[in-house]
């Protein structure tokens, strides 16, 4: 079996995915207090190895061997075009008009701010994963839009990602702010000796880049004042103004980023279960609900909790029959159900699913 070529895209915290539909979520860790060093990429030039600042302030990490060329990177959108190993890239949202494109064979994967993955095999067969927000895959086929917690195609393992590696472009810093230079410098003559310097009254000058009655930015939300603590680094206090957010329209959305920092990126799985759990206390059909429902999946398998994983996979199932992920939830149940010694019942589940490799280890698994 060959050994799959990956490709990568994603935004704003941290990128995480499962090899399989029975292996564990990785999200990017800390940012490194010394980050490697950042190259930055001409437009219409093949991308080399390393971590790159492309010209619109974005964020990629090319894997040694990878073939990926930037198409465009203007006030229009960023294009870039994979056609043979690892591209991973960090997304902040964007305005409306400049979305930041992936090409990948004849697969188109769009997004205008959000976490997803694309997986591009050696047989150039290709999987995208969403993680928050919705992605649009186009092909000749069709459009299709994939949403938090859902894969494309739908049987389809998602992608590992290396969390070293997403540590490395975990958050591109936000574009400095413009800032008039001072003005030139033109040294006075020398005043004689029965003479002082005076000084020339000038008058008073706005701060550089401020209108003399310039109007007080807008206040930014709770929630966007923690999404920028986050972006630059710095996750404790991020995950502190998260937590703050209690009530309101944002509550929803912190709670999840809360659970989504503590599982992926803070390595605190304890204390992301139980942020999850509450989640879907708080928000049985929350936006994120399937998505958390994935995570406390995998919290179960990272664990070894077989117990767990198969009544987290039996919740699902019944609750989404026909759901995209379905699955990926019926493979850990029969996954749960062979290390519980239940083989009557994996395999009812292993009926159920095309096969694949990951289905025959498991029937395997349960003898002829």
């Amino acid at each position: 079996q060959s050994q799959r070529r990956r490709t990568w895209l994603g935004y704003g915290v941290v990128i995480a995915a499962a090899a399989t539909a029975v292996a564990v979520m990785s999200i990017a860790t800390r940012v490194r207090p010394d980050p490697a060093p950042i190259a930055i990429a001409p437009t219409g030039a093949p991308l080399g190895a390393g971590v790159i600042e492309l010209p619109s302030r974005a964020r990629v990490l090319v894997r040694a061997g990878a073939a990926v060329s930037l198409v465009r990177d203007d006030a229009a959108g960023t294009v870039l075009r994979v056609t043979r190993g690892t591209l991973l890239a960090n997304v902040a949202k964007r305005a409306p008009g400049r979305p930041f494109v992936v090409l990948a064979g004849d697969v188109t994967v769009e997004v205008v701010g959000t976490m997803f993955t694309v997986d591009v095999a050696d047989d150039g067969n290709v999987a995208v994963r969403g993680y928050e927000g919705v992605v649009r895959v186009v092909t000749p086929a069709g459009e299709t839009r994939v949403s938090a917690g859902e894969s494309w195609p739908t049987i389809t393992a998602a992608p590992l990602l290396d969390a070293g590696a997403l540590a490395e472009v975990a958050f591109a810093p936000p574009s400095p702010p413009a800032v008039t230079p001072p003005p030139s410098v033109v040294a006075a003559p020398a005043s004689s000796p029965t003479s002082s310097p005076t000084s020339t009254p000038t008058p008073s000058q706005p701060e550089p880049g401020r209108d003399a009655k310039a109007t007080p930015r807008p206040h930014a939300s709770p929630y966007a004042v923690a999404k920028r603590l986050e972006e630059a680094g710095d996750l404790d206090r991020a995950l502190a103004a998260y937590q703050a957010i209690s009530a309101g329209p944002e509550a929803e959305d912190a709670l999840y980023a809360v659970g989504r920092l503590q599982y992926g990126v803070l390595h605190d799985p304890a204390a992301a279960r139980a942020t999850f759990t509450r989640y879907r206390a708080q928000h049985p059909r929350g936006r994120y609900a399937r998505a958390v429902d994935l995570h406390l999946l995998e919290l179960a398998l990272a664990r070894r909790d077989y117990e767990t994983v198969e009544s987290e996979a039996t919740r699902f199932l019944v609750a989404h029959p026909g759901d995209a992920l379905s699955a990926r939830f019926r493979l850990a149940r029969a996954s749960a159900r062979v290390q519980r010694g239940d083989c009557a019942g994996a395999i009812a589940d292993l009926d159920q699913l095309p096969t694949t490799p990951a289905s025959t280890r498991l029937r395997a698994g349960c003898g002829p």
